[in-house]
């Protein structure tokens, strides 16, 4: 029967005719039966940038869209837990950051101390040549 839709042996009855009562298209027009058959056809669904589809292209996308949903969220997992090791690794990094410069303080208050030595020391053997000195012109 060519009035009935792709690989439907009985009609299906059409959804806006059953729905609102009434369908756009002529009843030789539309695929589907503008009376109860018992068999009620899927409503269009409305896809973004896109026509109107219904039936096994509208199954078909809604079983893509959710494995899709699916792979999102197992990405979405991914990131969030790749996320979680990069602040890891941030924090990581500024215990560093703040024990490298720790050691800075430490380092310049060391050579501070050294300086500070050397010139009591270099002082102390000036005194001692002129002492020396001294005691050998005397």
């Amino acid at each position: 029967d060519l009035s009935l839709p792709k690989n439907f042996n009985k009609p299906l009855t059409c959804f806006f005719w059953h729905q609102y009562g009434r369908c756009n298209k002529r009843d030789v027009d539309c695929a589907y039966a503008h009376w109860d058959t018992g068999f009620l056809a899927a409503g269009p669904i409305h896809l973004p940038a896109s026509d109107s589809i219904a039936g096994k292209n509208a199954q078909t996308f809604t079983s893509l869209s959710s494995q899709d949903e699916s792979g999102f969220a197992m990405k979405l997992v991914e990131i969030k837990e790749r996320e979680y090791m990069l602040r890891l690794r941030e924090l990581d990094v500024r215990e560093k950051e703040k024990s490298i410069a720790r050691r800075e303080q430490d380092l310049a208050q060391s050579i501070r101390h050294r300086n500070k030595e050397l010139g009591l020391r270099e002082k102390r053997v000036a005194r001692m040549e002129e002492a020396s000195r001294s005691a050998g012109e005397g």
